[in-house]
């Protein structure tokens, strides 16, 4: 697929491996986008890595929108390292007043990187994000081309976005393990949670079956937190009342359908979603025993990370996923895809609190040495040193 750029320049005008052992003087002056700045995505994996940069001393931030609107962009960038946006940062709303300062910025040898954690580039299996990202695919894909490196969240996002970046990099999603809230403990009944958005309500369908034979079995509460509706008992009994034909007129709709046919026979709570500077302490406050993650087998979800595995474990929930990519090499606890797979591993956790302990213990440490901010931070100071030093040297040769 041919891959447009900013300034002309295809994949010979960067070296295709970045050695993460240069350095460069520091702190690096890095510009962002304002854009979006509550999005789980957007803070996981901007936000949160700037603002640990610059508390190190590593980076100093500035938005990009404060360059906007300049006769003289190309002066205003004067001191500027580097350029850091999520791929959906270039979109058909700031392409107008953005493409000439990246422009000017590339030109001037200032360092491009972008940062995704969703294969946009095709169908995300009929979730409800699609037609709002159909207008700006093109400008993603754009800028996905353009930037020096592109850093994903795992090697078969990276695979799948091979023919639209020059250089991509695999940075994990990173978690704080030392100052996120705990959980209280000493429930009086199990509790099993789930937590999600309404893209992942075929994912949560997965699991209800066996939810409602566990309950059968064992007095076992079951906490839905997430997907986006106050009233989401309300919404569960209209849904069970669309027809067909209409369920099939949306996907969105019949995923939600789906959900709320497979909640029969379930007892559950709901609690709705927060905004995400809230949702560590929320997540905590619900006290889970166990949190699950099942997750579907499809070409878009391969891709995705286990960043909701980290969330629990940090939180002191032993976890449960789906047997599949985004959570193999992650969390060592993993269920079939079918009602037996995973009521045999919620029946071992409800039932052995000793083995809940344990396996909480393991996945702790396996967070602990390898998704923490303390393997992260050294690996983005890394990416960002080389990179600008990389970029640099090239503009000057």
């Amino acid at each position: 697929m041919a891959v447009r750029h900013f300034c002309g320049w295809g994949a010979s005008g960067f070296e295709a491996h970045v050695d993460l052992t240069c350095t460069h003087p520091v702190p690096l002056n890095v510009l962002y986008s304002e854009q979006l700045a509550d999005n789980p995505s957007k803070v996981i994996r901007i936000r949160d890595p700037l603002r640990r940069l610059a508390e190190a001393h590593v980076v100093s931030c500035a938005p990009l929108e404060a360059l906007r609107g300049m006769a003289d962009p190309a002066a205003a960038l004067a001191g500027v390292d580097a350029v850091f946006l999520h791929l959906v940062d270039f979109n058909s709303q700031s392409a107008p007043w953005m493409a000439p300062l990246l422009a000017a910025a590339l030109g001037a040898g200032v360092a491009l990187i972008c940062d995704t954690d969703d294969p946009y580039f095709f169908p995300a299996d009929g979730v409800s994000f699609d037609a709002d990202l159909a207008p700006h695919l093109d400008l993603m894909k754009r800028l996905c081309g353009s930037a020096h490196v592109v850093t994903v969240t795992t090697p078969t996002l990276k695979q799948e976005l091979g023919s639209y970046a020059r250089n991509i990099m695999v940075v994990p999603n990173m978690i704080d393990t030392d100052a996120w809230p705990q959980r209280a403990g000493n429930n009086a009944r199990v509790r099993v949670g789930w937590c999600g958005g309404p893209t992942h309500a075929d994912d949560l369908t997965l699991l209800l079956p066996a939810v409602a034979a566990l309950q059968r079995q064992t007095d076992v509460e079951f906490v839905i937190f997430g997907m986006f509706d106050q009233n989401f008992d309300g919404t569960v009994q209209k849904a069970r009342q669309v027809t067909s034909k209409a369920r099939a007129q949306n996907p969105a709709v019949a995923a939600f359908g789906r959900m709320a046919d497979a909640l029969e026979g379930v007892t559950y709570q709901h609690v709705p979603s927060v905004p995400y500077d809230a949702f560590p302490a929320r997540l905590a406050a619900l006290n889970f025993d166990i949190g699950v993650c099942p997750l579907q087998d499809t070409r878009f979800n391969r891709c995705r990370s286990a960043v909701k595995f980290y969330q629990y474990v940090v939180s002191n929930t032993v976890t449960v996923a789906s047997r599949v990519a985004a959570y193999q090499g992650e969390c060592d606890l993993l269920a079939d895809n079918t009602q037996a797979g995973w009521l045999a591993q919620l029946q071992m956790l409800v039932h052995d609190e000793q083995r809940r302990e344990q396996a909480l213990a393991e996945q702790k440490r396996y967070v602990n040495a390898n998704r923490s901010w303390h393997v992260g931070l050294p690996l983005y100071t890394k990416l960002f040193t080389a990179v600008c030093a990389a970029v640099k040297h090239k503009a000057h040769t």
